[in-house]
């Protein structure tokens, strides 16, 4: 009886689904991945985390299109593929692109979407690369440029269309390092060249896809002889200084235009008071420092350079004589030495610290009646240092330093010593405060002047400081220097 019921309770159960249920469906296979290159006016949708394969390797069940949706477009591919190329991107907006795949009977797979903005000719209106340096002659003129690339393209090539006086039309083409010459034009009138950037641009640092054409028009003007060697240029330079053989020392700026062949200094040479003689000093482009014997503050010299124009041979023309005079000169503290009054603290450097130009290095010594990292100076006890200046030398003034904002760390004041043996001593100044000190904007004091003193070693004491805040006494850079027509006996 119950095997009887039991058969019966099994027979057709499935009846009712059938009605529902025809056949079994198999959705299509969907891409494991999506992601984005960003080309102009276009991207390159990349599908399958194994790369960029054939469709012909590819098995995604079902699957046998790949359908592309973007801004009201549908794009259907009759295979399956592992990257698609989605073109016609020509608004700088945000564009949402699905992409899925579909069988032969139009079943979709789940769709992998991402979001992107592509470069578009917008994007290309309003960049720009770096103008031309401009090198011109009466004959010629030579654009070059010192670098192209940048954290918005990367430089490729650039082509140039120009025509000459004569009516021809005058093209070519640069790689690196370009440098366009343009002949045979008319001097005193103005000309244009037609520039024609090979670039690819780049976006949050990154190159895209394609290289794109950036074209320009850049115009100048052709000089007259006149006008070419009255704007020539003399080499310029960087600082100047009074050397350890009491003569002016110059330190060059570099040069930058290859058609300058050397600089001429013309000056009185003053080694011997009593015989002066005018004399010129040839300074080659690659000098970088130079030192002009018998030069001496207070005595004017002139600069002259020689320049090669563009465009000719066997023509060199110098520029005007610009005379220079300055009236204050810091000395060259290369070979100069210092010893501190007390052992400085570790977390600065010694004297070495106060004479090397380095702005970020310095000398910290502890306060009377004070002790930090390795420094201690007794309260009745004055803290300073002494330097060697190698040389008996006149000085006219001091200049300070400080290494930082905090005046707590300050120097107020100090009493100057001079010596010619370091041994005996004698008094140049007193409590001379250190002008400014309480502006605690200004890091580097005026040049503050004292009596004139011609000595070979100098010894600064600090004599003033703040007596409430922090524990030592901090310095970045110490200068002496001499005026025009200093008193050497």
């Amino acid at each position: 009886m119950v095997a009887s019921v039991l058969c019966f309770s099994c027979n057709d159960m499935f009846d009712k689904v059938k009605d529902f249920a025809t056949e079994e469906t198999v959705y299509p296979g969907q891409f494991d991945t999506i992601s984005c290159k960003i080309g102009y006016e276009r991207a390159e949708i990349d599908l399958l985390k194994v790369g960029r394969i054939p469709s012909s390797q590819i098995n995604m069940g079902k699957s046998s299109k790949t359908i592309i949706e973007y801004d009201g477009n549908v794009v259907v591919i009759d295979s399956v593929c592992s990257w698609v190329n989605v073109t016609g991107l020509t608004q700088s907006k945000l564009y949402r692109i699905k992409a899925y795949t579909a069988d032969e009977f139009g079943n979709k797979s789940v769709p992998q979407e991402i979001a992107l903005i592509p470069y578009t000719s917008s994007d290309l209106g309003i960049l720009s690369v770096a103008p031309p340096r401009v090198i011109a002659s009466p004959w010629a003129v030579a654009l070059t440029w010192p670098r192209l690339s940048s954290v918005l393209l990367d430089y490729c090539d650039l082509s140039f269309t120009y025509t000459d006086k004569d009516d021809n039309v005058i093209t070519g083409k640069c790689d690196e390092n370009p440098k366009v010459t343009m002949e045979n034009l008319n001097a005193g009138e103005a000309t244009s060249i037609e520039l024609n950037y090979r670039i690819v641009p780049r976006i949050n640092n990154e190159a895209i896809l394609d290289t794109v054409i950036l074209g320009n028009t850049f115009s100048l003007y052709m000089p007259t002889s006149d006008v070419y060697q009255r704007e020539l240029e003399n080499r310029a330079i960087r600082s100047m200084q009074y050397s350890s053989t009491q003569d002016v020392k110059i330190t060059w700026i570099p040069v930058d235009n290859y058609t300058l062949q050397y600089t001429t200094i013309k000056y009185t040479d003053t080694s011997d008071p009593g015989n002066p003689f005018e004399t010129t000093l040839r300074v080659e482009n690659t000098d970088e420092v130079t030192v002009v014997p018998g030069l001496k503050i207070g005595t004017p010299f002139y600069l002259s350079s020689n320049y090669k124009p563009e465009g000719v041979e066997d023509i060199y023309i110098d520029s005007d004589f610009k005379e220079f005079n300055p009236d204050i000169l810091d000395y060259d503290r290369t070979d100069w030495t210092g010893t501190a009054s007390h052992a400085y603290a570790t977390d600065g450097g010694g004297p070495v610290a106060i004479l090397d130009g380095n702005l970020g290095s310095f000398m910290s010594i502890a306060k009377p009646g004070k002790t930090v990292n390795g420094s201690s100076v007794l309260i009745d006890e004055l803290a300073g240092f002494t330097l060697d200046l190698q040389q008996q030398s006149c000085v006219d003034y001091f200049r300070i330093y400080h290494r930082n904002n905090a005046l707590g760390l300050r120097i107020w004041a100090v009493t100057i010593y001079g010596s010619h043996d370091k041994t005996n001593w004698e008094n140049i100044v007193t409590n001379m405060t250190v002008t400014d000190y309480t502006i605690t904007s200004n890091l580097e004091s005026p040049n503050i002047q004292i009596p004139r003193s011609y000595f070979r070693y100098f010894k600064i004491e600090y004599t003033k400081w703040d007596t409430v805040n922090n524990s030592a006494i901090q310095l970045a850079e110490f200068y002496l220097g001499v005026r025009k027509n200093p008193i050497i006996p």
